[in-house]
């Protein structure tokens, strides 16, 4: 139902998009001036991304007559509308964001200007300056035009400060010195996102004007995948409408192409639970943990198909990259080291966009963070759930094998970060006895706990896997139920989700408090643990209290011996099949070095037939004295039969073959 809803929602906004193209198409073109948008590169988006970067959006404009020298420059409303939630980084009240526009392509350093802050002039206002949004239209006057000497392509008209008189370069703030803005602040509203008052002068028919869009973040859970395994699009409309102002001197333009695919939405990540070192899936016997045995403490037995007497390694949790760009670093500097990404329509393939410094943000922003700077790099989370009490969980610091390099691109590497949300906090390894060195214990509240690693080297030119070893711990004590009988889940997915960092409605939209990148959690839970009893099983294939005769029986429980085992104790529950069968009778706990004795006559009067004595101890041993009434005329014994236990069996039949650490068993 959810994907039926998400479909229609997706359709719905196609079609809002496809019913605007004849507008966007079709407006008056006052100057002249004719655009070609094209997206460049579209990128591969995660499927499980909130926050997704999708491709820039270029205009190349061209024609028109060049607005006069000194002259105020029309402005136009510019806006994209995408077939999904817009969720760029919002600033303040009035949705300020940091999808940016900007005009002829500035190099670093020549960015200036914002939709809040900038400053305008024109040369029948004589050093005036203003800071109004809407480009100083109260008082009817905006950005002024460098006039002729925009004829080429990238002129310095958007770039450097002039003289409105003579065209002179000046010292902004001067008199008659005008200082364009280049950049512009994205307003989000919804599915859309518009830059408010862009000056439109036309570069002439031998010239040529660029306007880019760029740190446009959208909402990539939408879009339903294409058919046959093709991935799903995310598509923008670029539409031009004439600037509010009191002069009257708006622009519009035309739009060749205004329909653009600005991303491609596919599966990014997959999971699973493996062998160390191997592809081989954890098996129900590489997650067991006896009761009475223990897990990573001296003297018990291997877990996880590893060596070593006492290991607590039970595995590795594997994340798996889907297609080469999925996992990235904060900006191509890594975590620790951020790296300005200035440079227009260079493809950094980081959670970081076109991050420039240099620019100032909206009056009163909050957060106070740079346009296009993510708070973090792709973090990898770990949840266990239902872990049995008396288990201790611990995870590896890194991935195994990790490859960090000085220049992070190169490598894979990932570091246990100390929360879901914050800051990139590298966490110490927890020194306890048992765990191997480079290790963290999880702490565990009510049967669940959470480890969050953070990329910070990523390739993004093969498609890598991270993988992380975990361990288990287990003192045993059979006699408190510890570690509880149980079996623990671990789910794999991104981070942050909802619901433990937001709402997932909060998550889905823009926002200016939650952090980015973010996802929804599409993972499904793994058994990653279990804890089972100690306990044999004795089958005693003849038991009778009929035509005069009666069976004694005797349970030994052996784990006392000379050979070090550890000692067990626990009740049996005797089970009978056959002609008057009682209930089953549970016996007291049988303490190790004890044997428990019965007669049919007492559990199972007139009975005939067999019984299954399950006991919860390793060790214990049967034998069944029948005779008559005194044992005056006939008696015989017999050892009880010591069965595999049914839940270490490795056949459809508890009587196959056991598994190890499944007690004593005869025949084998």
């Amino acid at each position: 139902m959810a994907d039926f809803r998400r479909c229609i929602l997706a359709f719905a906004v196609v079609a809002l998009l496809f019913g605007l193209i004849p507008t966007a198409s079709a407006q008056v073109n006052v100057n002249g001036v004719q655009c070609i948008a094209n997206a460049a590169v579209p990128p591969t988006l995660r499927s499980e991304g909130l926050t997704e970067l999708v491709g820039d959006i270029v205009l190349n404009c061209s024609g028109g007559t060049p607005t006069p020298l000194g002259q105020q420059i029309p402005q136009a409303n510019i806006t994209i509308f995408l077939n999904t939630q817009v969720t760029s980084r919002l600033y303040n009240a009035s949705n300020q964001s940091e999808a940016l526009l900007t005009i002829d392509e500035p190099k670093p350093g020549e960015n200036f200007g914002s939709a809040v802050g900038r400053t305008f002039t024109s040369v029948g206002n004589v050093g005036t300056v203003c800071t109004d949004i809407q480009g100083c239209g109260a008082i009817g006057i905006g950005p002024a035009s460098l006039g002729s000497l925009n004829n080429f392509p990238n002129s310095t008209e958007f770039k450097t400060a002039f003289n409105v008189v003579n065209a002179a370069a000046c010292t902004a703030g001067a008199t008659n010195c005008a200082l364009n803005p280049n950049t512009f602040e994205g307003v989000v509203s919804g599915n859309s996102v518009t830059f408010v008052g862009v000056p439109i002068d036309p570069p002439g028919t031998q010239g040529q004007r660029i306007y880019r869009i760029t740190n446009v973040r959208a909402n990539a859970t939408i879009p339903a995948p294409g058919g046959s395994g093709t991935p799903g699009q995310i598509i923008a409309l670029i539409s031009a409408t004439p600037a509010t102002s009191s002069t009257g001197l708006t622009s519009t333009f035309a739009i060749n192409n205004p329909t653009q695919i600005v991303g491609f939405v596919q599966t990014s990540l997959s999971t699973s639970l493996t062998r160390v070192g191997t592809t081989t899936a954890l098996s129900a016997t590489d997650i067991a943990i006896k009761q009475c045995v223990g897990v990573g403490i001296s003297g018990a037995p291997n877990i996880g198909g590893v060596t070593g007497s006492g290991s607590a390694l039970v595995g590795q949790l594997n994340f798996i990259e889907l297609f080469p760009t999925a996992f990235k670093t904060r900006t191509v500097g890594g975590a620790t080291n951020i790296v300005v990404q200035d440079v227009l329509g260079l493809v950094y393939n980081a959670e970081s966009g076109y991050y420039n410094t240099r620019l100032p943000l909206p009056s009163g922003a909050s957060p106070a963070t740079n346009y296009g700077l993510a708070d973090f790099g792709t973090r990898l989370k770990a949840v266990f759930n239902n872990v049995p009490n008396g288990v201790s969980i611990f995870v590896a610091t890194a991935n195994s094998s990790p490859v960090g390099t000085t220049t992070p691109v190169n490598g894979t590497w990932a570091v246990l970060t100390s929360s879901e949300t914050g800051a990139f906090s590298a966490v110490g390894a927890t020194t306890t006895a048992g765990a191997a060195s480079g290790t963290f214990q999880i702490p565990i509240v009510n049967g669940s706990g959470t480890a969050v690693w953070e990329v910070l080297s990523a390739n993004p030119l093969s498609s890598q896997t991270y993988s992380f070893q975990y361990f288990a711990i287990a003192t045993p004590s059979p006699s408190t139920n510890s570690p509880a009988i149980g079996t623990g889940t671990v789910n794999l997915s991104y981070a942050p989700t909802p619901t433990a960092a937001f709402t997932a409605s909060a998550g889905a939209v823009a926002s200016s408090s939650l952090p980015i990148p973010r996802f929804i959690d599409t993972s499904t839970a793994a058994n990653a643990i279990a804890v089972g009893l100690c306990r044999t099983t004795l089958l005693f294939p003849f038991v009778t209290n009929q035509s005069g005769f009666d069976t004694g029986l005797a349970i030994s429980n052996t784990s006392t011996d000379p050979f070090g085992t550890a000692a067990q104790q626990g009740p049996c529950t005797l089970n009978y099949f056959g002609a008057n069968a009682p209930a089953a009778v549970t016996t007291a706990s049988v303490a190790s070095g004890t044997t428990y004795v019965a007669l049919a006559s007492a559990q199972a009067p007139n009975f005939q037939g067999y019984m299954f004595a399950v006991c919860n101890f390793q060790y214990a041993h049967g034998f069944a004295f029948v005779s008559d009434v005194g044992a005056r005329n006939l008696a015989m014994g017999y050892l009880a039969l010591v069965v595999p236990d049914p839940a270490r069996g490795n056949g459809a039949s508890p009587f196959d073959e056991g598994g190890p650490n499944s007690g004593e068993q005869l025949g084998f």
